[in-house]
């Protein structure tokens, strides 16, 4: 699969912005760029742009090495050279933090430009804040706020939480609860310091501080300076789901899909995905789009899958606008949502069955079981047709050299 449409998802700690989970771009990449690393040897060598950002994230949060941000951020300098737009974002912040190269704003600022050029929201957003802060640049709120606002209107929510608080004299500014312990947790956090962090952002998070429960379930579920633990993951996500925060929400919905510290239950992810998606946060639209391709928890629909496809592809989107396109051309299979369902199909095969174009159209499909029970159906049926029309061949072959009284001539056997 090409990666290049991959994004980042950025989560904004209070006045800085740092990465603090994308588990999309991770799942993609392990799941689908790994293996295919490995097999050819590629794993120091990869010279595609997208598996260049894989390795930039397997030498960052895992599988290949934990923290590792030298060589991290030589990856993703290969990547973003190659314009690669979420590589560019990344790079554009380890330039910010000093990860794996000398810190440097007018480096990480001119990533953060190159990836906004190619309609990147995380680096729109946090070009924002470099200006709002005036980090490498000149203080300019005017400036901040150009940035926030062509975020904001392509669906971005931080850009839009950032515009709100902009627009508010600081004398009169909400301050949520626990927002002192969670100002402590981001700088610990941005000192690196993961585990320390953790205990003001508890802090907070229980006293009901919604980015700060995101901010928690994203270190359970990766294990930052935390025990992995995707059972307390789900459940912060779900504090923070149930006050509404979109990425929780979109969150949320995938480790419902995936069945990751919780019972698999589509219905119950796709219902997650749609409020995510109905708070126009483009990796929620993404995510409900992918729910109709599939029959994930929805009735399977293609028309439906590129409908919301193109409303996260119109805020700048580019895995969706992939798809959207795809999906919309006439004659292609809307493929399989994994490696482990590709391998079910077609089984390490050449196909050619159209059987593969076939749809379940309509179908709700409640969890991975009820998938797989179609797909081995399906495979059953594609089994049978290129049997069929092997066969035939053969039995044409057959015929022709009896016709011709040549010896010897094979017999193909039965029907199949």
């Amino acid at each position: 699969m090409n990666i290049v449409f991959l994004t980042i998802v950025l989560i904004v700690l209070g006045a800085q912005v740092t990465f603090a989970g994308f588990a999309d771009d991770r799942k993609v990449c392990e799941y689908q760029v790994l293996p295919r690393l490995q097999t050819n040897r590629l794993l120091e060598s990869a010279t595609a742009p997208g598996d260049q950002y894989c390795l930039a994230i397997f030498n960052w949060i895992g599988p290949l090495a934990q923290k590792n941000y030298p060589v991290s951020a030589q990856w993703l300098q290969k990547a973003s050279n190659q314009n690669h737009p979420a590589a560019q974002a990344m790079l554009g912040f380890f330039f910010q933090m000093g990860h794996g190269v000398t810190q440097n704003y007018a480096e990480a600022m001119k990533w953060y430009r190159k990836a906004a050029d190619q309609g990147n929201l995380d680096a729109m957003t946090a070009i924002g804040k470099l200006y709002e802060q005036g980090n490498g640049v000149g203080k300019d709120v005017n400036e901040a706020v150009k940035w926030y606002r062509m975020a904001a209107d392509r669906g971005d929510p931080t850009a839009r939480n950032n515009l709100q608080a902009l627009a508010q004299p600081r004398s009169v500014q909400a301050v949520s609860p626990g927002e002192h312990y969670f100002q402590e947790g981001k700088r610990l956090y941005l000192a690196n310091d993961y585990a320390a962090a953790a205990k003001p952002f508890f802090k907070a998070a229980e006293m009901g501080h919604v980015l700060a429960q995101l901010q928690i379930g994203s270190q359970y579920e990766f294990g930052e300076g935390l025990p992995k633990n995707y059972g307390e993951a789900v459940k912060w996500y779900a504090k923070a789901a149930d006050q509404g925060n979109a990425v929780s929400q979109k969150n949320l919905g995938q480790m419902y899909e995936d069945g990751t510290g919780v019972t698999e239950n589509w219905l119950e992810a796709a219902k997650w995905y749609r409020k995510s998606a109905d708070q126009n946060y483009d990796k929620g639209q993404n995510a409900l789009g992918r729910a109709y391709q599939f029959g994930i928890g929805v009735p399977q629909s293609r028309r439906e899958a590129i409908e919301w496809y193109k409303r996260a592809a119109a805020q700048g989107n580019s895995q969706a606008d992939y798809f959207a396109k795809h999906l919309s051309y006439q004659g292609t299979s809307i493929g399989f949502r994994n490696e482990a369902e590709h391998a079910q199909v077609i089984a390490g095969k050449l196909r050619f069955s159209l059987e593969l174009l076939d749809e379940p159209v309509g179908v709700t499909f409640r969890n991975s079981s009820e998938r797989l029970a179609y797909l081995t159906k399906l495979r059953g049926r594609v089994d049978q047709n290129e049997a069929k029309t092997m066969w035939n061949i053969k039995k044409k072959e057959y015929d022709d050299c009896l016709r011709a009284k040549r010896s010897p001539c094979f017999d193909p056997g039965p029907t199949p």
